[in-house]
This record gives C-alpha cells, structure tokens and sequence, in this order.
C-alpha cells in the first residue's frame, strides 16, 4: 500500500469532526500520513485541503463508509462519521467526489479533504486582483501569537468578502507552530483584535492564537492599550493641546489632542496636523469629536461641511492614520511599541 507524503506544517481542523482534534497514528497495515494540499487541477475545491489519501488493496470492492473505516481507522470510528464525510463532499475517489452510495474498488485513491488551515497555501485560491492587493501589504510585526499588519486606506476591517482585512490576514501571516498551537490554542484563522474605519489606514493588532485574542481583547476593553493616530484638519486649531471630553452615541468618549504644524493646502484651505490620543475607543469617536470642536477631518465625507470640502480634491481620502500602538505582549509580557508613519500623500497637500 502506498503511503502518502508527509507535510509537517499541515494542522488539522479542530472543529468539525472529533477526529480532527488530534494527529493520527498508523495502524496495522493501513498506513497513511498526511499531505500536501491539492490543487485544482485535483478537482479539490476552493478553501480545501487534502487531510489524508491512501490506496485500497483489496480484491473485492466496498461500500465507501466501510473503505473509509478500513483506510481510516483512526479517522473514522464509527459509520456515522463516516457517512457524515460523505455527505459533506469531503471524500473523493480517484480525485471525484463520492457519495455515501460508492463503492471502492482496488488501487483506487482514496482521499479524505477539509477546509484548509493552511494561512500560506490559501493564496492559491484568491482573485488575481486580490492576490496582489496582498503583496503590498505590510506586516511591521508577528510571532506565534499575534501579528500587526498595516491597513491601507479604503479597505474594511471587517466583512464578507476577499478586499476585507478579516480575510487577508490569514494570507499575511505564517501559521502557528505546533508546540505553540498545543499550548496557546492556535485558531483556524487569524482574528482582529479592533478595528479601522474604512476610510481610516493604519496599524491593526491580530491575534494568532485564542491566549492571545482573549488577553488582547480584555486589555482593549480596560484601556490598557496604547493607540496614537495622526490627522490632518481644516482651519487652525487655537490651543497647542487638549482634551475633547463628549459622549458618543451616550458613551464616554474622551481623547486627547497635540497640536503640530498649520499651513495653507492648495492655495485656498488652511489646514492643521494633529497628533491624537483616543483614551476611549468608540465608533468613529477621533471624526466625530474633531468635526464637533469646528475642525473636520480634511477628506471626512460624512462629518466635513461641503464647503470646506470643496477646497482640496476628494480623490486624496480622508487624512487620518493610525500612526502607533503600545501594548504588554499576552504571552512574554514584554513591552511592544511599534510606530508606522503615514504614506507620503499626507505630505503632499
């Protein structure tokens, strides 16, 4: 019987079948590994990856539920499991899906798939477009636990499709490795741990594993989380620093400003840098604050008068960045103060 190859990196699925949960063992003579994921020229579908294949030897065919029980045995207890596999398009004999009907003759290639956990792989299966959307994007910093990825202007944090960054982080960062994944609870994907409006760039923290994610998301919740963004508004803002204490949708909202820099931006709006602070961290709280002290954002659609919009072409997009981030590391305990400045367009005004 031929066995398959093995890929160390490939981490099976917790989730879906109470076989996925650990790494299997050969038994008998029905000996098996796992492999690298398949391609589509494999008739493998789009997300999936190959688990487990091995070749039946035997001289009668068999009903697939109980080939898989004979290949499989440490995949497969019962027929339930089995069926259930079946069902779900995740068996494939001789690279076509089987249904629970089939019958497994000998030397056919028998091939069990699954949702892919491989972060690496899944670009074989992005848009073309997308795909290079990826490559421009940084990450300024990752271990096995988290990861921070820089935001480009105009993209969702959060979404349905490929364009959002909840998506792309599982292309951008390297899998967890295994002795961590035992102890730190590796996730299927990547998960953000905050957000940026759409229109907002900057750094963005991920966690990598559920230790991380849940440590992450208490220090978020208490403040204990460091975030400096940087902003370019209309008019000249009158105090050198500040603070703007108003509530945003009947929460406390406060975040502290620095004033930097004011200048006239293309021959007609004056316009003023300013370093933020947001001590809470509320839904569009920098943009509503600025626009409620007489000083929008310069490219805010929503909260910027259209006069004042007028005067500085709105291809630019709106001029706000999420410029640092300051945090204790979930796991090490370690200080990270990571700083990413703002593209060159919000010097060329």
């Amino acid at each position: 019987m031929e066995r398959a190859v093995v890929r160390p990196k490939l981490r099976p699925r917790r989730d879906s079948f109470s076989w996925l949960g650990r790494r299997p063992r050969t038994r008998g003579t029905n000996n098996w590994n796992m492999v690298t994921a398949g391609g589509r020229e494999r008739g493998i579908r789009e997300g999936y990856e190959v688990v487990a294949e091995c070749q039946a030897d035997w001289e009668e065919e068999k009903p697939l539920t109980d080939a898989l029980l004979a290949l499989f045995p440490e995949l497969f207890k019962e027929k339930s499991s089995a069926k259930n596999a079946a069902r779900r398009k995740l068996v494939m004999v001789n690279d076509k899906v089987m249904r629970c009907s089939g019958k497994v003759s000998t030397s056919d290639l028998v091939t069990v798939t699954n949702r892919t956990t491989i972060t690496k792989d899944l670009s074989i299966y992005l848009p073309k477009e997308v795909a290079e959307t990826v490559k421009t994007i940084k990450v300024v910093y990752e271990d096995d636990h988290l990861g921070v990825m820089v935001k480009p202007r105009g993209m969702l944090s959060h979404g349905k499709g490929y364009e959002c960054a909840n998506s792309l982080v599982a292309h951008l960062l390297e899998p967890t490795k295994a002795s961590v994944e035992e102890s730190g609870g590796s996730m299927h994907r990547p998960r953000l741990c905050h957000r940026l409006d759409m229109l907002t760039g900057g750094l963005l923290l991920v966690a990598k594993t559920s230790v991380a994610m849940q440590a992450l998301s208490k220090a978020f919740s208490e403040r204990d989380i460091s975030k400096e963004y940087f902003a370019i508004v209309h008019g000249k803002l009158e105090e050198e620093s500040g603070i703007i204490d108003k509530p945003v949708e009947g929460k406390e909202a406060v975040t502290r400003f620095e004033r930097g820099r004011t200048y006239t931006a293309g021959g007609a709006a004056v316009v003023t840098e300013v370093t933020l602070f947001p001590k809470t961290g509320r839904r569009n709280q920098i943009r509503k604050h600025l626009s409620g002290i007489g000083h929008p954002i310069v490219g805010d659609l929503k909260w910027c008068p259209p006069a004042l919009l007028e005067l500085i072409p709105q291809d630019k997009g709106m001029f706000l960045w999420a410029r640092r981030l300051r945090f204790e590391h979930p796991v090490t305990g370690h200080e990270i103060r990571l700083c990413e400045e703002p593209p060159p367009v919000f010097f060329e005004l």
